[in-house]
């Protein structure tokens, strides 16, 4: 599929100012599972995230890239941080991961920042994230009944 990346660029500060969002986390995105810790060093069970929906729209996200400058002081304050930006960027640190996405990066120790130019997902990525909930809502309800059981059991 064809990047349609916005490439005319905008400053990192005006792209906050237009696209920052809240209430979002990343749990919505992925089925759980209980992993029985009974016998080990500690006792219990402990819930896990386990496989994400989003992996498999990425291809939809495509059309939702921009292209930002980041001044030399940004690049400095976000280096090995995609936390932090996606915080002052999209209003909760959920969405470090698709940062790093979009820049075809794994790993926060990649997120050097050696350019001035980024790509980030604008605000049209809030309308495709919503609809993957919804897609996947009872999936989603499905799994956290399960989840719910087994740690009552």
């Amino acid at each position: 599929m064809a990047t349609k990346t916005n490439t005319g660029g905008s400053t990192l500060e005006e792209f906050i100012a237009e696209y920052r969002v809240e209430n979002l986390t990343i749990d919505k995105y992925f089925l759980q599972q209980v992993i029985d810790a009974t016998g080990s060093s500690s006792s219990g069970k402990i819930v896990i995230n386990e496989d994400s929906f989003l992996s498999k729209y990425m291809d939809e996200f495509e059309d939702a890239k921009s292209v930002v400058t980041l001044s030399d002081e940004e690049k400095s304050k976000y280096r090995y941080n995609p936390k932090l930006m996606s915080f002052d960027v999209y209003g909760t640190t959920e969405l470090w991961f698709l940062i790093l996405w979009a820049n075809e990066l794994y790993s926060s120790t990649e997120f050097t920042l050696e350019t001035n130019r980024l790509i980030m997902y604008n605000s049209t990525i809030l309308e495709k994230l919503e609809r993957i909930i919804d897609l996947n809502y009872e999936i989603k309800k499905e799994n956290a009944d399960d989840v719910r059981s087994a740690v009552q059991a």
